[in-house]
C-alpha cells in the first residue's frame, strides 16, 4: 500500500524513466529516456540496491546548493540477468566482479557464488554469471556460473568477452539458416525476365581490401537530351536482399533482433547466415545479381533532373578496392593492368568528377565535414594487437560516399513524395546549450564567426577555422560530442549533419535491417492501402515506429560494443609500453586532468593533475584551458606534449601519462 501510495505521489510530480550507469567506484547516474533531460547523480547510498543498467522511475528533487538530483521512485525493471566477469575468492567466499570495475569495488558490490555453483571457474577467469538474487537491503547480489569464457587478458577472448557482456547473437537457429540455404537456390531465371537488365552497363563495386559482402554498386554515364543538353546518369544498383528474406519468418526475425552486423577488428557478426550476405546477395564480379536500382540524372551543376527506383538484374565487370581506384586515378596503373575492359577504365574518371559535383552541392547546403582521423586496430590471429594506425581515406571512398548519399536522399523523396510510409535517419540540430559552448571554445580559440549566419553557415565557419591548427583535432571532436545522434524515425525533421530534408537508409541490406525496411517500403508502394484504410496505415505506422526504435537501439548497443573491443586492444597494446616516451596532443581538459592524444598510435590517456607540478589546477569555463591558480601556468588543447606511460589498468580501459616535456 505504502508502495502505491509513493508512485501516485511520485507521478503528481512528472517521474521520470530511464537507465542507470553505475560508476564502479558505487555512484552512478542515472540517464533518462527522453536525451532532452539531463543526467542526474546517484550517490552510493542511493545506489546500494541497485545495479548498472537496471531501469528505474525517479523524480528530481534539489539538495542544499542547488544541485537537482534523483530521488529513486521504484525500479521498474532489473538489467539483464547474465554478468561478465572475473572469477575471484577473498578468504573463503567467490565472487564475480563486474567487467569494467576494478579490484578496489567492494565486497557488496560484486556478484557472490556458492562454492556449488562455481562449476569449473578457476580464479582469474572471465566468466558468465546468472543472478538468482538481485541486492536487498543488506545483502548484495547473489548467482551462478554459466560459462567459462577463458582466462583474463587473455586477448584471444577480448572479442568474446564483449560479445557475451553485450548478449549479442553469434549463431543463427537451424530454422533461419535452413531457411537462408533455401532461399539461396531459388532459381532466378523467370525473375530476370521480369526486372530491368542493366547487365549491358558497365558496373563495379568499390570496398575495401578486405570486404566481403558488396551490397552497393555504381555505373556513370555521360547523356544527351532530346535539346541537345549534356548530363550524367548515375545507376546505384544495391542488392536485393528482400527478394530472399521474406518477412515475419524465422530468418527475419532474427535478422531484426540484430538490428545490424557488428564488425570487430578480428571478426563479424553478421545480421544475415553468410550464404546470402557474402554469397548469393553479394554483387560478386561477373555473376548475374538481383538488385533495386536508383538511377539519377543530374544536370552539369549536379542538381538532381530525374529519379527512378526499380528492380533489376545487373552483372557487375569488377571487384574494385579504394586502393585500386586511387591509383587508377592518379596515373600509377592502367586499366589493363587491373584487368578493367576499356569502358570501365573511361568511367571512373567520370565517377571522380560527378562526386566532386556532389560534394560542392552538399556542402554549399550547409552539411557538415569532419576531417577525423579514424585508428585502424590491427591483431594478429590470436587477437593480439601488433598496431594502431591511421585507416588510410582517399577520394576514392568519398565518391563511393556521395553516390550513396545521393541514393539515399532520392529513395527517401520518392516514398514522401509518393505519401508512403517512410523509416527515416534523422539528425537534429544541436541543443542551444551545447551551441553555446562550442561558442565559447571557438571565442577563447581566437575563432571569428558571424552569429547571423544560419547555423549550418556558422559551423561551417568554425571547422574551417580549425583546419591545420593545433586545435584541429581537438576542436571536431569537441563538436561531433555536442552534436545529438542520429536516429531511425517515421517523422522526418531532416538530417542535420547533411544538411538534408530528406534522408533514409537503402544502400546496405545485407548489414542493416532499416535498409532491408526500406527495400520492403519501395516494394509495396504498388499494393498499399488506398488513403481510405486509415486503419491499416495506422497499424502500419504504429510497427515501424516500434521497428524505428528497435533499430537505433541495436546500433547503439553495436556502437558501444565495437567500440569497447577497440579500447580493450588499445589498453592491452599499451600495457608492456610503461615506462616509455610518446609525443602527443592536448585533446581535453577537465577537472582530473589533462586528455592526452598519442600522436603515433591514436591512443588516448589521462595525465592526472597530481602528476602536474604542485599548484591549484583549474579548468576554465570553456575547458579549454587549466590554468595553476599560484603559478599562472597554462595548459591548453592543442598543446603538443612528450608523455611517458605511467600506468595501465586493462579492467578498467585506464591509461595514465605523465609530462616529460612541452614540444
Amino acid at each position: 500500500m505504502k508502495r502505491r501510495r509513493a508512485f501516485k505521489i511520485a507521478m503528481r510530480q512528472n517521474v521520470i524513466t530511464g537507465r542507470v550507469q553505475k560508476h564502479p567506484r558505487g555512484f552512478g547516474f542515472f540517464i533518462p529516456d527522453d536525451r532532452e533531460l539531463p543526467d542526474l547523480y546517484l550517490s552510493k547510498t542511493q545506489t546500494l540496491n541497485i545495479m548498472d543498467g537496471d531501469r528505474l522511475a525517479v523524480v528530481q528533487v534539489s539538495s542544499r546548493g542547488g544541485r537537482v538530483r534523483a530521488k529513486i521512485v521504484e525500479v521498474i525493471e532489473r538489467r539483464t540477468p547474465f554478468i561478465v566477469g572475473t572469477f575471484e575468492s577473498v578468504g573463503s567466499r567467490t565472487f564475480v566482479r563486474q567487467l569494467g570495475h576494478d579490484d578496489t569495488v567492494s565486497l557488496r558490490d560484486r556478484i557472490h557464488i556458492s562454492p556449488k555453483t562455481r562449476g569449473e571457474a578457476k580464479d582469474g577467469n572471465i566468466v558468465v554469471a546468472e543472478i538468482t538474487q538481485y541486492p536487498q537491503q543488506g545483502h548484495g547480489a547473489e548467482g551462478i556460473i554459466v560459462r567459462v569464457i577463458g582466462q583474463k587478458h587473455d586477448p584471444a577472448i577480448d572479442t568474446e568477452i564483449i560479445i557475451a557482456k553485450y548478449q549479442l547473437p553469434r549463431d543463427f537457429s537451424s530454422q533461419a539458416t535452413e531457411q537462408a540455404m533455401e532461399a539461396s537456390l531459388q532459381p532466378i531465371e523467370k525473375e530476370i525476365e521480369q526486372r530491368v537488365d542493366l547487365r549491358g552497363i558497365p558496373t563495379v563495386t568499390i570496398d575495401g581490401e578486405f570486404a566481403r559482402d558488396f551490397d552497393d554498386a555504381v555505373s556513370v554515364k555521360k547523356q544527351t537530351d532530346d535539346q541537345g543538353r549534356k548530363f550524367l546518369r548515375l545507376w546505384v544498383s544495391i542488392a536485393d536482399v528482400s527478394f530472399y528474406v521474406s518477412p515475419n519468418t524465422p530468418l527475419d526475425e532474427e535478422a531484426l533482433e540484430r538490428g545490424n552486423s557488428v564488425y570487430f577488428p578480428d571478426t563479424v557478426l553478421p545480421m544475415l547466415p553468410e550464404i546470402l550476405s557474402n554469397d548469393i546477395c553479394s554483387l560478386r564480379p561477373r555473376e548475374d545479381r538481383l538488385a533495386m536500382t536508383c538511377e539519377i540524372d543530374f544536370d552539369p551543376a549536379g542538381n538532381v533532373q530525374r529519379c527512378d527506383i526499380y528492380d533489376s538484374v545487373i552483372h557487375s565487370d569488377a571487384r574494385l578496392t579504394y586502393t585500386q581506384v586511387q591509383q587508377f586515378l592518379d596515373r600509377e596503373v592502367t586499366d589493363s593492368e587491373l584487368g578493367l575492359p576499356p569502358e570501365v577504365g573511361e568511367m571512373l574518371p567520370r565517377l571522380h568528377r560527378l562526386h566532386l559535383l556532389l560534394r560542392a552541392q552538399r556542402i554549399s547546403r550547409g552539411s557538415l565535414d569532419f576531417d577525423l582521423p579514424e585508428p585502424e586496430v590491427i591483431v594478429d590471429a590470436r587477437g593480439k594487437t601488433e598496431d594502431i594506425v591511421k585507416a588510410v581515406r582517399y577520394p576514392a571512398h568519398m565518391i563511393i560516399e556521395e553516390c550513396m548519399i545521393a541514393a539515399n536522399e532520392a529513395v527517401a523523396r520518392h516514398l514522401t513524395k509518393a505519401k508512403s510510409p517512410c523509416l527515416y535517419r534523422i539528425h537534429d540540430a544541436p541543443d542551444p546549450g551545447n551551441l553555446d559552448g562550442i561558442l565559447c571554445l571557438a571565442a577563447t580559440l581566437d575563432f571569428h564567426y558571424d552569429l547571423n549566419l544560419p547555423i549550418h553557415d556558422l559551423l561551417q565557419q568554425l571547422l574551417q577555422q580549425s583546419r591545420n591548427t593545433p586545435y584541429e583535432s581537438a576542436f571536431n571532436y569537441s563538436l561531433l560530442r555536442s552534436m545529438k545522434l542520429a536516429v531511425y524515425d517515421i517523422e522526418n525533421i531532416g538530417h542535420f549533419g547533411l544538411a538534408s530534408t530528406h534522408y533514409c537508409h537503402f544502400t546496405s541490406p545485407i548489414r542493416r535491417y532499416p535498409d532491408l525496411m526500406i527495400h520492403r517500403l519501395l516494394k509495396q508502394l504498388k499494393n498499399r492501402p488506398s488513403p481510405s484504410d486509415s486503419k491499416k496505415r495506422g497499424m502500419e505506422q504504429e510497427r515501424l515506429s516500434i521497428m524505428a526504435r528497435h533499430c537505433s537501439e541495436r546500433e547503439r548497443v553495436a556502437d558501444n560494443a565495437e567500440r569497447e573491443v577497440v579500447a580493450l586492444k588499445k589498453a592491452a597494446f599499451m600495457k608492456d609500453k610503461v615506462g616509455y616516451t610518446f609525443a602527443g596532443t592536448i585533446t581535453g581538459v577537465n577537472s582530473v586532468g589533462l586528455v592526452v592524444q598519442l600522436d603515433p598510435l591514436f591512443v588516448e590517456g589521462v595525465v592526472p593533475l597530481w602528476t602536474l607540478p604542485r599548484d591549484n589546477w583549474r579548468p576554465d569555463n570553456s575547458y579549454v584551458l587549466l590554468r595553476g591558480q599560484r603559478t599562472g601556468k597554462r595548459w591548453c588543447l592543442g598543446q603538443k606534449v612528450q608523455v611517458k606511460v605511467t600506468r595501465v589498468d586493462l579492467d578498467v580501459r585506464e591509461i595514465d601519462f605523465q609530462i616529460e616535456s612541452v614540444l
